[in-house]
């Protein structure tokens, strides 16, 4: 048995049955729209009409956490609790007046944290929620092109700037309220 289970989220795939050629593109860039997965006879990876995806196309799909968190509930009862030790969104963030207003990673972060809300209405015990990442850091799939951090990191500098995110996310900290 273990102490507990840590889930690391932060985006879902919808596949379909596929039987073509071998196809795989890894969008490192950010150019929307490039990402490429098919493996044949395993599946070729889909984006359904109406969920927003990320400038490297990942999906922005709180819901599979749901799904996710409660399918370890439902499937596994013995389990102790559940850490959400990993979430985060990747932005191609600007740099301006010395800050960053990272609307977009505050929404995800929001509904992410909404909908572990309600996986703990339903029963799920989940324990922890830790957000990727406090600053923005090296990636090895797209060096420093996606940042992901609450705090912007000048790499010639070393200097660290909150973010807007940095601001509202400690507001959430302190008031366990989320807004």
């Amino acid at each position: 048995r273990n102490d507990y289970l840590g889930i690391n989220h932060y985006q879902c795939h919808f596949v379909k049955a596929y039987n073509g050629e071998n196809a795989i593109h890894h969008n490192g860039t950010g150019d929307k729209g490039t990402s490429v997965y098919k493996v044949k006879g395993i599946g070729e990876r889909i984006y359904k009409e109406g969920i927003p995806r990320t400038d490297w196309d990942w999906i922005i799909y709180p819901q599979g956490l749901y799904d996710q968190i409660m399918r370890v509930k439902n499937d596994y009862p013995n389990y102790k609790k559940i850490y959400i030790t990993e979430n985060g969104l990747g932005y191609k963030d600007e740099f301006v007046d010395g800050t960053v207003y990272d609307d977009g990673r505050i929404d995800y972060v929001k509904k992410h944290l909404e909908v572990i809300s309600d996986a703990i209405s339903d029963g799920a015990n989940v324990k922890g929620y830790f957000i990727w990442s406090l600053m923005d850091v090296f990636s090895w799939s797209n060096g420093y092109e996606k940042r992901y951090g609450l705090f912007y990191v000048d790499f010639e500098t070393q200097e660290r700037y909150p973010k807007k995110s940095a601001y509202w996310y400690k507001k959430v900290a302190e008031t366990q309220v989320i807004e």
